[in-house]
């Protein structure tokens, strides 16, 4: 009862916190990428907000504003910490000294100069051809320089945008997924109904925790309180004992009324001791399990 208590409780917790928090947090990572990338196709705002944002889309306004942010930063040039920080960047400081490869990304963005000048400056391959002629070096300089010096003006990726520079939680979900309405209303409804198991369990534990199973040298005294004597005993059900443990103890209440009891070891320490105890001492019938596989006729 403990168990299911704490499950009932605990799982009706987490589906409520997904439904009230949780993801609507998601969807505002999924509407911060899609305005990310709405800006970086130069779709204004008011389109966007028109377009992916409905009157029945429940926002508050700081969530908001993160998303014009983010509009607004998709469409601008990446920065060198999100270069350095992406695959290609990797790629281009594994092959060339770092200082050199930062201070190429910041002329490229200056747009003041172009690569062929920038290399004779530099005195770096200006094209692939004279960079080979230098052998191994030289084209890794070329290559390493060079996509450091583009990648100045290309934009900003939302893999990286997303974990080096929105410094929001949960932004660095290269595709978010979007819950609709319904959803995450039936998440809000699964924690309640789990809340009013969680209280069911609740009030049968307590009805439970008074129940006594005992028996004396004489007597069976049941769950509900219902003194048995053992003579009054004339069957005892063992056939489910093994699986379930569960036994049904059959006797007379009356001259012409008979009932049922039940010894419950998954509920009572000690059934087992009491189930042998009437096993002892009552001289009606006993009903066990037997194995049904008959012996095979074949020869």
């Amino acid at each position: 009862m403990a168990l299911m208590l704490l499950l009932t409780v605990g799982g009706g917790c987490w589906f409520f916190y997904d439904g009230k928090f949780g993801w609507p947090a998601k969807n505002v990572v999924f509407y911060a990428k899609e305005a990310f990338d709405s800006g970086g196709n130069r779709e204004g705002w008011l389109e966007f907000k028109e377009r992916m944002l409905g009157a029945d889309t429940i926002i508050d306004k700081e969530s908001l504003k993160l998303l014009q942010k983010a509009h607004v930063d998709g469409g601008e040039e990446q920065t060198w910490e999100e270069f350095s920080k992406s695959t290609k960047g990797k790629s281009v400081l594994q092959k060339v000294n770092p200082d050199k490869a930062e201070d190429a990304f910041r002329k490229g963005q200056q747009r003041k100069t172009t690569w062929e000048d920038y290399a004779k400056i530099k005195k770096y391959p200006k094209d692939k051809e004279s960079a080979m002629q230098r052998g191994g070096d030289g084209l890794n300089e070329f290559e390493g320089y060079y996509n450091a010096f583009a990648a100045a003006t290309d934009k900003r990726d939302w893999a990286v945008y997303g974990v080096i520079s929105s410094n929001q939680k949960g932004w660095e979900v290269k595709n978010p997924k979007f819950h609709s309405t319904p959803e995450i209303k039936g998440q809000i409804t699964i924690g309640f109904c789990l809340w009013i198991g969680a209280i069911f369990i609740f009030v049968n534990a307590l009805i439970n925790s008074r129940r006594v199973l005992a028996a004396d040298a004489n007597n069976l005294v049941s769950e509900k309180g219902e003194i048995i004597p053992f003579q009054s005993i004339f069957r005892i059900d063992t056939r489910k004992w093994a699986k379930k443990g569960l036994a049904y103890v059959f006797y007379e209440a009356g001259e012409s009324s008979r009932k049922r009891a039940i010894i419950d070891d998954l509920k009572f320490i000690g059934a087992d001791l009491i189930l042998d105890r009437l096993k002892s001492r009552i001289s009606g019938e006993i009903v066990e399990a037997v194995n049904s596989e008959e012996p095979s006729t074949e020869e």
